[in-house]
């Protein structure tokens, strides 16, 4: 099962960080004796990295945008090489026949299928970085009627939804956003803006990454 984890600060601190005499990680707390660590400009791979590589107790500044939940599905994954590709030419080409074949005996069903859908509003909402943003909430404005984006980032809207209607799209550490759907509408992709608010305090997680070592 992939590892997770999820950022918070329980109970920020005071102190002013700015006034913090500068460190290679960040500034030093003199009150607390202990470096604070500035997470603020890592990207979501520097984020994983550090928390493999670091199980001690840290004290750090962050965005509210950055607490959220990580795991390396987070990370977009290389293009495999282009030789793996042919290793595996020989075998997608004896399975095309049967596959083929296989695609018409269902294809009738899928159509069925996707048919009840057609009119639903689906789509993506990705973070300020432009990875998934899972646990977003959407509602229709004026209902409790809404979704929650999935770990992809992904939704569908449970109802079919009409010209005008407002769907009001909110996660902590985001501006929450407010969409009008437009006429015969049925796809919605999404870019969450992140708040600038700072926290610094004990970064804590609720399932740190054990190291490798």
């Amino acid at each position: 099962m992939e590892q997770q984890f999820y950022l918070t600060i329980n109970k920020s601190c005071s102190e002013n960080f700015n006034k913090f005499d500068k460190t290679e990680k960040g500034r030093f707390c003199n009150t607390c004796n202990k470096e604070v660590i500035d997470f603020r400009h890592m990207t979501t791979t520097e984020l994983i990295k550090f928390f493999e590589e670091n199980q001690f107790s840290t004290c750090g500044i962050l965005k509210t945008s950055q607490m959220k939940t990580y795991s390396h599905h987070s990370i977009t994954q290389p293009k495999r090489k282009f030789n793996y590709l042919k290793t595996l030419g020989f075998a997608i080409i004896s399975l095309f026949a049967f596959q083929n074949v296989r695609a018409q005996d269902t294809v009738k069903e899928q159509i069925n299928k996707s048919a009840s859908q057609d009119n639903l509003l689906t789509g993506t909402v990705l973070d300020h970085e432009k990875a998934p943003l899972p646990g977003v909430s959407i509602v229709l404005k004026g209902t409790k009627i809404g979704a929650t984006t999935n770990f992809d980032g992904k939704f569908t809207f449970p109802q079919k939804l009409k010209e005008g209607d407002i769907l009001v799209l909110s996660y902590l550490g985001y501006s929450p956003k407010r969409i009008k759907i437009g006429k015969d509408q049925t796809v919605l992709n999404v870019t969450m803006d992140a708040e600038l608010i700072e926290l610094m305090g004990a970064v804590e997680t609720n399932k740190p990454y054990k190291s490798k070592r």
